[in-house]
C-alpha cells in the first residue's frame, strides 16, 4: 500500500535537479571537486595543447620600398616587380629556407626555432593581402616559439630582409656604369661618344624615375649640401645641361674629320683594320641573305618568321654600311686630335657631376622612405585560430556540471528515492494515527 502510494507520486525534475546538485553536503562537494577538475582538464586540453598546436601567429603588414621596379603588360596591370638590379621582388620568396635560415642565424635569441621543420611542414607562408601594393601576410604557427615576444622578433627580421636587400642594392648602384666604359682603355673615341650618349640618357631616364617616385610617396624635396632642393628643379638643371654638350654634333664631328685616338700606334691601326675587315665580311653575309629572302618573296615562299629576320637583316645591313664608310675613312685619312680629345675630357667630366649628384638624390629618395608598415603597429603579431579563454572557461564549466550531475545521479539517485520513500512512510502513519489521538 505504501510503496504503490510513493510510485504515484514518483521523483519530479525539481528532485531531479536536487540530486544532480546534491542533496547532502558530501554530494555537493563531490559536485564541485568534479566541476573544478573537468575545467582544469579542459583549460588544459584546449588552452594549452589544442591552442598551441592549431594557432598561427600572423603578421599583416605593407611595403614601402620606394626602389622596386614594376612592369605593366599591355593592359597597364604590374606583370612583375624587381629590384634595382633586376631581382624579382616575390614575396613568397620571403619565406624560403635560405632566409628563414639566415634569420635564425642573426641571433641567439632563435636559437630553438626549428625552420627547417616550419618549412618541410609548410607552417609557414606568405601572401598578397588586400587591394594595396606591397600589402601581404606572414602566418606562422604558433608551436615554434617560446612566447609572442620571441614570435614578434622573428617576424620583424624575417619581414625586414627585402628591405635590407633593396638598401644594399641601392648603395651597390653603379650609375657611371657608361662613364667608366666610355673612358675604359683602348677605347675609340666613336664608341666613347656612343657610351656618354648612354650615360647621358640613363641620367634622364633616372631622373624621370626618381621624380615620379618621390611624387607618388609625397616628396618633393631632398637634401643635398645640407641645403632643401626641389627635386624636379635637380631634373630641369641636368637636362639642361646635359642639352647643351650637344653629344651627337661630337659624334658627327669625330666621323666626319675622322678622328683616331693614338692613331700614330700601329696596334691601333691593325685594329681598325680588323674591324674593316669584319664588318665587310658581315655586310658581304647581309647581302647573301637579303637576296635569298628577295628570291622567296619573288616566289611567293617567303613566311611570317622568315619575313621578321629579312627587315632584321636590311636594318643591319644600314648600320653596317655606315660603319664600312666611317672605318674607311679611318684607313684613308685617320688622324690624332688633342683638342678634341680635350673637349671630349669635360665632357666626361660634367656627365660625372651629373651622375654623382643623381646617385645623392636617388639614395636620399630610396633609403629615407624605406620602411614596413605593420597592421598591428607595436604588436606586430597577432594570434588566430585559437578559442578564447572566456569561451574555454564556458565549455569547462558546462562539461564539469553536467558530469557531475551524472555521477551524482548515479550514486545519489536510489539514496534519494530511499529517502523520499521512507519520508512518504512516516508521513502515512502520521496521518493514520492522528485521528486515533482525538
Amino acid at each position: 500500500m505504501y510503496e504503490n502510494d510513493f510510485e504515484e507520486d514518483g521523483i519530479s525534475l525539481l528532485d531531479l535537479i536536487k540530486v544532480s546538485i546534491g542533496t547532502k553536503r558530501i554530494s555537493r562537494i563531490r559536485f564541485c571537486i568534479i566541476v573544478i577538475i573537468i575545467l582544469i582538464a579542459t583549460y588544459l586540453a584546449v588552452g594549452v595543447f589544442y591552442n598551441n598546436s592549431k594557432a598561427d601567429y600572423v603578421a599583416s603588414f605593407q611595403y614601402q620600398i620606394p626602389s622596386l621596379i614594376q612592369k605593366e603588360n599591355k593592359d597597364g596591370i604590374v606583370s612583375s616587380v624587381s629590384y634595382l638590379d633586376g631581382t624579382p621582388f616575390n614575396v613568397n620568396s620571403l619565406v624560403s629556407l635560405e632566409n628563414l635560415k639566415n634569420v635564425k642565424e642573426s641571433s641567439n635569441n632563435f636559437s630553438n626555432i626549428d625552420v627547417d621543420k616550419m618549412f618541410d611542414n609548410t607552417d609557414i607562408n606568405a601572401s598578397f593581402n588586400g587591394l594595396l601594393e606591397y600589402q601581404y601576410s606572414v602566418s606562422i604557427k604558433k608551436k615554434y616559439f617560446k612566447n609572442e615576444a620571441q614570435a614578434k622578433s622573428f617576424v620583424s627580421a624575417l619581414v625586414y630582409l627585402p628591405l635590407a636587400t633593396s638598401k644594399e642594392l641601392v648603395e651597390a648602384t653603379d650609375n657611371s656604369l657608361y662613364l667608366e666604359q666610355a673612358t675604359s682603355e683602348g677605347m675609340t673615341l666613336t664608341n666613347e661618344i656612343k657610351n656618354l650618349i648612354n650615360q647621358a640618357n640613363h641620367i634622364s631616364n633616372t631622373y624621370n624615375s626618381l621624380v615620379s617616385t618621390a611624387s607618388h610617396y609625397g616628396k618633393t624635396k631632398v637634401l643635398i649640401d645640407n641645403k632643401l632642393v626641389d627635386i624636379n628643379e635637380l631634373k630641369v638643371v641636368a637636362q639642361s645641361k646635359i642639352d647643351t654638350l650637344s653629344l651627337s654634333l661630337y659624334l658627327n664631328e669625330v666621323e666626319a674629320n675622322h678622328y683616331v685616338r693614338n692613331y700614330s700606334n700601329q696596334m691601333v691601326k691593325d685594329e681598325i683594320q680588323n674591324t674593316y675587315n669584319n664588318l665587310l665580311a658581315e655586310q658581304a653575309e647581309l647581302e647573301q641573305k637579303i637576296n635569298n629572302y628577295n628570291s622567296m618573296i619573288q616566289k611567293d615562299t617567303m613566311i611570317n618568321a622568315n619575313y621578321a629576320n629579312y627587315i632584321n637583316c636590311m636594318d643591319r645591313k644600314v648600320e653596317v654600311d655606315y660603319s664600312v664608310e666611317v672605318y674607311k675613312g679611318y684607313i684613308d685619312y685617320g688622324i690624332e686630335s688633342p683638342t678634341f680629345e680635350a673637349k671630349l675630357s669635360n665632357v666626361v667630366s660634367i656627365l660625372k657631376d651629373i651622375t654623382d649628384e643623381m646617385t645623392e638624390v636617388q639614395k636620399e629618395i630610396y633609403q629615407e622612405d624605406l620602411n614596413t608598415i605593420f597592421y598591428q603597429y607595436n604588436s606586430v603579431v597577432f594570434e588566430t585560430g585559437t578559442m578564447s579563454t572566456l569561451l574555454i572557461l564556458v565549455i569547462g564549466v558546462v562539461l564539469g556540471i553536467v558530469l557531475a550531475a551524472i555521477v551524482n545521479l548515479i550514486f545519489g539517485y536510489n539514496t534519494y528515492k530511499n529517502d523520499k520513500y521512507s519520508s512518504s512512510i512516516d508521513k502515512t502513519l502520521e496521518a493514520q494515527e492522528e485521528p486515533k489521538a482525538e
